[in-house]
């Protein structure tokens, strides 16, 4: 069964390019452009994954990822960002408004769609034969707490040069 993804940005020319991050990925891309739509869309759709910028008009993205948790406490909600950068901003949506993923653009679409896979439950290789089946293989996952010492060398180099 193919998976559904609801993609939140206010701006068409973002919206566009977030969607092409599902390119190759058996999933169904909804598109809004707004907080209240986006609510509205999570209510009707019932999507497996919501990819929202936390920059929405109507309701901010970080209200919409907070009500969408309310209601689906187990729904992977993954932000994406180009405009809140850093630790703060990360466990404020992470914490606070119940984002499962947090990224910030410009995204390494490797890493975003290994992330999708993994919160989908699809396969890590792309689907190259249109059909929508994918083939497995496992690709090596770095542990919890290899990505937290990361995250944190990363927020200190940048501390660091400030």
């Amino acid at each position: 069964m193919r998976k559904t993804v609801i993609v939140a940005s206010y701006d068409p020319e973002i919206q566009k390019r977030q969607k092409g991050l599902f390119k190759g990925l058996a999933v169904k891309v909804h598109a809004v452009g707004n907080g209240e739509d986006a609510l509205k869309s999570a209510a009707t759709t019932k999507p497996d994954l919501m990819l929202i910028d936390p920059m929405l008009p109507k309701v901010s993205g970080f209200e919409v990822s907070r009500m969408v948790r309310e209601a689906r406490p187990d729904l992977p909600i993954i932000m994406l960002t180009s405009v809140y950068r850093g630790l703060v901003y990360r466990t404020e949506a992470l914490h606070r408004y119940g984002a499962t993923e947090y990224f910030e653009e410009p995204v390494d679409q490797g890493k975003f769609q290994e992330a999708i896979r993994q919160h989908l439950g699809l396969s890590n290789e792309l689907d190259r034969t249109g059909t929508g089946k994918t083939e497995e293989k496992q690709a090596p996952r770095k542990s919890t707490r290899r990505r937290l010492e990361a995250i944190l060398q990363e927020t200190g180099a940048r501390n660091s040069r400030r």
